[in-house]
């Protein structure tokens, strides 16, 4: 077996607690929320292609606002598609996230 060198290990394990440290301070609080949020909206007003505005409860969400140049508190939109008696929502992301 041969022998391991801590040259080789080191940066390793720098870019494992690093990562580690990234996610935890960034990530984590955002893993622990709630991701549905109750809202009172009668089915009667509500419309299969209605647009839905949000600001989501990520950490890119969180970047989308912080880099809008109006301030404006909305990371995307989605479009709602009802099937049976249930809406669901189709989020709309610009293709530069698409690795997310």
């Amino acid at each position: 077996m041969p022998k391991i060198r801590p040259l080789y290990w080191i940066p390793l394990a720098l870019l494992l607690l690093l990562g580690g440290a990234y996610l935890a301070v960034f990530e984590l609080p955002y893993w622990q929320t709630p991701r549905v949020i109750p809202v009172r909206l009668s089915n009667a007003h509500l419309e299969n292609g209605d647009l839905v505005f949000r600001n989501g409860n990520s950490f890119m969400s969180d970047r989308i606002v912080d880099l809008s140049p109006e301030k404006i508190e909305l990371s995307h939109a989605g479009v709602l598609v009802k099937r049976g008696d249930k809406f669901f929502v189709i989020h709309i992301v610009g293709d530069h996230f698409e690795n997310y």
